[in-house]
């Protein structure tokens, strides 16, 4: 069975377009294009290039390589002195901006190491513990609220002071969470009474040890 013909790419005709708007939105897009194929030039053949285009709104636009001026200069017959300065500042904005890059990167991947080490201590801390991180501080019995006490402040004697707000929050929950399990206790007749008699500290509050 013969295969059908495609229709291809249409070949635009080259006319003036009467559409202002569309006009102005050919323009931007052409200019880009034409731009971007004057650098390939200049990088790729090492040519010296200069191209000035003015808008329908009477906007000027201008791509030079090295600049404008220099090529001007050039076609024109004048002395370019600039021209190797330019190149040389050039040179050294160039060396002076890679080596940022290169800070900077090296910066964000110790940065990230840093991250991972940390994550990993975490993991592996003897103050980690998945029941009590997945978990909500009313979910859990008597003897786990006193040990994550403990660990609180065991932990607050090795994180650094920034965590102390984290802390406290955490902390002053436990009490609620002490006094709803004594009043369902209570409700059972198992005396509690050496729990509300105990005092937590966090700030200007006292802990026994």
């Amino acid at each position: 069975m013969p295969r059908k013909a495609g229709t291809g790419r249409k070949r635009i005709e080259i006319k003036r377009i009467e559409n202002e708007e569309a006009r102005q939105v050919c323009f931007s897009k052409r200019r880009t294009g034409l731009f971007k194929k004057a650098t390939e030039l200049s990088i790729m053949c090492d040519a010296e290039v200069a191209l000035i285009a003015y808008s329908p709104g009477n906007n000027v636009f201008t791509f030079g390589h090295p600049s404008v001026d220099s090529v001007s200069d050039h076609l024109l017959g004048r002395p370019c002195v600039n021209d190797q300065i330019s190149n040389q500042n050039r040179a050294r904005v160039v060396r002076e901006l890679n080596n940022e890059y290169m800070e900077v990167s090296n910066c964000l991947d110790n940065k990230k190491k840093k991250g991972e080490d940390l994550k990993a201590k975490l993991m592996t801390s003897q103050f980690y513990n998945k029941q009590w991180t997945n978990g909500s501080i009313e979910e859990l019995g008597l003897e786990q609220l006193e040990a994550l006490r403990a660990k609180l402040y065991e932990i607050r004697k090795v994180v650094p002071k920034p965590s102390d707000d984290l802390m406290k929050a955490v902390v002053n929950q436990i009490p609620l969470s002490a006094t709803n399990l004594m009043n369902q206790r209570r409700s059972l007749a198992i005396p509690m009474d050496h729990l509300v008699s105990q005092n937590f500290w966090f700030g200007n509050h006292s802990v026994p040890y």
